[in-house]
């Protein structure tokens, strides 16, 4: 953007639709030339609102089926293939899935992702449980109720998380109760932030190029701005990264 001549100033709303809101007002009273978003759950009205404004915009990251624009986002079905395939090949039988809410395009297909994992695998007895969370960080609390750890541990020797940051945060619940990772339960995220930083548990995740798909955002955006009508979405494609928090589930 900036090689183009703009100035890209960032709003962070903390997955909350009223305060998207505010902050598209907030831009569009700055008479911004354009808007990359990363929609809240549940926010297509806030979508409808840009449209309505006829300013160009890309939604990065995520998309709504009701309210058809241009987007940029990872291919989340194949993500969560992949994840339950991998869980699946190391013996794991008892999975549990901590999501975001349904709300969030990637949440509803990665969970449709690995329910075709379980389903093309054809593994007897398998169990597959989806507890929804927030994806923004909290006290924990609910990710530990989600997590079974309020009454004690939960029968599942894997967990998917929807984020690396929740799957982090997965860990230190687990092991603030004694559970070892991946000797007890393995832990699977998405996202690859350690790709980019430096953190103390290698974590297995699904990994997209969050670089580049920031990148084809803007390079959209600046398609719109100039006339040219790129499209009504485009996939980037996934693969799965076998890091240290996933192993074979105890005998």
């Amino acid at each position: 953007l900036q090689q183009q001549g703009y100035v890209a100033f960032v709003l962070n709303t903390g997955e909350d639709a009223r305060q998207e809101r505010e902050a598209i007002v907030a831009a569009l009273q700055k008479n911004v030339d354009g808007v990359i978003l990363c929609p809240a759950p549940s926010g297509e009205d806030n979508v409808r609102f840009l449209q309505q404004k006829r300013v160009p915009f890309v939604l990065a990251g995520r998309y709504f089926e009701d309210a058809p624009c241009d987007y940029v986002a990872c291919d989340d079905e194949q993500g969560g293939y992949l994840a339950m395939r991998h869980l699946l090949a190391l013996g794991h039988r008892r999975i549990l899935f901590v999501n975001g809410p349904q709300g969030i395009s990637s949440a509803r297909e990665r969970e449709s992702g690995c329910r075709r994992a379980l389903a093309e695998s054809a593994v007897l007895g398998a169990q597959f449980a989806v507890k929804t969370v927030p994806v923004t960080l909290g006290d924990g609390q609910e990710l530990a109720k989600a997590l079974g750890l309020d009454g004690g541990i939960a029968d599942y020797t894997a967990v998917i998380a929807f984020s690396d940051m929740l799957a982090w945060e997965v860990i230190y619940l687990l092991g603030q109760r004694g559970v070892q990772v991946p000797q007890q339960v393995s832990v699977l995220g998405f996202d690859n932030i350690q790709s980019r930083f430096l953190f103390p548990v290698p974590l297995t995740t699904v990994s997209s190029s969050k670089y580049t798909l920031a990148q084809m955002a803007a390079g959209r955006l600046l398609d719109l701005l100039q006339g040219r009508a790129p499209g009504s979405g485009e996939r980037l494609a996934v693969r799965l990264i076998e890091r240290g928090t996933t192993a074979q589930p105890p005998a």
